[in-house]
């Protein structure tokens, strides 16, 4: 009888502060026999964990307060670890999810993501002919591409072209397609009346436009505006 080939493992560390979160990800990975799953704890060190277990993978809190993703994975770089980061966290914001993969992400995942995802996302990261870095403007068209819908509550006529602003750019807008002047904005917003001429001044230049109007009109072509 031929010998079986083992199963390829893919090492994996769970990182976040809450503990319901950790253990939830780590039981929906030990439903896959190839993946092998190292509880990471609140560890004040993760790197000397990360020496010891020497992971494929590393799952982290993206805004995590002992170990938040962004910084582990400068750490992992300068280190000379060989670990691939996927980060977690409530939800994803395009400018949000665009500095992640910046930094060096390899994979985002969300707390709602069902248990096939999670799977997905740690095989994807692992596939030894996978890049480590991903390309953020490819990460960030595909997720809109995908996610219009939900962010904004518009079809995606423009998606993959659009320019990319900021949540706090977009409430600044949508107050400015209600007929809001600056000052009611600020009130509304309560932002300072400089910091709300700063958010407009960046929309038209980012849309390329010169005005309220016409940044609410090229705003709607977007699909920024519902």
């Amino acid at each position: 009888m031929a010998n079986r080939k083992p199963i390829p493992t893919i090492r994996v560390v769970v990182t976040h502060a809450h503990a319901i979160v950790r253990h939830g990800l780590i039981a929906a990975l030990e439903t896959r026999p190839d993946i092998a799953v190292t509880d990471g704890g609140e560890s004040e060190d993760p790197i000397a964990l990360l020496r010891r277990v020497r992971p494929d993978i590393v799952i982290a809190q993206y805004d995590g307060a002992l170990l938040d993703g962004a910084r582990l994975i400068k750490a992992i770089d300068r280190h000379g670890l060989a670990a691939r980061v996927i980060l977690i966290a409530e939800g994803w914001e395009g400018e949000t999810l665009y500095r992640a993969f910046r930094e060096g992400a390899a994979g985002f995942l969300t707390y709602r993501d069902p248990v096939a995802a999670i799977v997905a996302a740690v095989e994807r990261a692992a596939n030894p002919g996978a890049s480590r870095y991903q390309d953020p403007h490819a990460v960030l068209q595909d997720y809109l591409r995908h996610h219009t819908v939900g962010l904004y509550g518009k079809h995606d006529r423009q998606t993959l072209t659009r320019p990319l602003l900021t949540m706090r750019e977009i409430e600044v807008l949508r107050y400015a397609a209600r007929g809001y002047s600056i000052r009611e904005t600020s009130r509304h917003l309560r932002m300072s009346v400089p910091t709300v001429k700063n958010h407009r001044h960046s929309i038209y230049s980012k849309l390329g436009v010169a005005n309220a109007a016409a940044a609410v009109s090229r705003a709607w072509s977007y699909g920024y505006i519902p």
